[in-house]
C-alpha cells in the first residue's frame, strides 16, 4: 500500500502579503482561514525565532531570498525527509 504525498500549498496569497511578516501579521489579525496553506510557516515560525526562522529558510544558497512561495515547498522537503528517517 502506498502513501499519497501531500500537495504543496498552492494558494493564491493576497497581493499585498509578499514575505513571511506580512503572512504573520495577516494571521495575528485573524485571517487564519485565509492562510491556512501557510500554517506551515506560521508553526515553523513559532517553533523557531523569527531571526532562526530567516537565517534557515528564508536565505537560499548565495544569500538569495526566497519567495513566499518557495518556503513552504522547502518545509515540507523537510518534513518528509524527516518521516522517512
Amino acid at each position: 500500500m502506498t502513501r499519497q504525498q501531500t500537495p504543496v500549498s498552492r494558494q493564491i496569497l493576497p497581493k499585498r502579503l509578499s514575505t513571511v511578516d506580512d503572512v504573520l501579521q495577516a494571521w495575528q489579525d485573524g485571517e487564519n482561514e485565509q492562510l491556512a496553506d501557510h500554517k506551515r510557516v506560521v508553526d515553523a515560525v513559532l517553533r523557531l525565532s523569527r531571526a532562526c526562522f530567516k537565517k534557515r529558510y528564508e536565505m537560499s544558497d548565495g544569500d538569495k531570498l526566497r519567495t513566499l512561495r518557495d518556503i513552504p515547498v522547502v518545509l515540507e522537503k523537510e518534513a518528509e525527509a524527516l518521516k522517512k528517517n
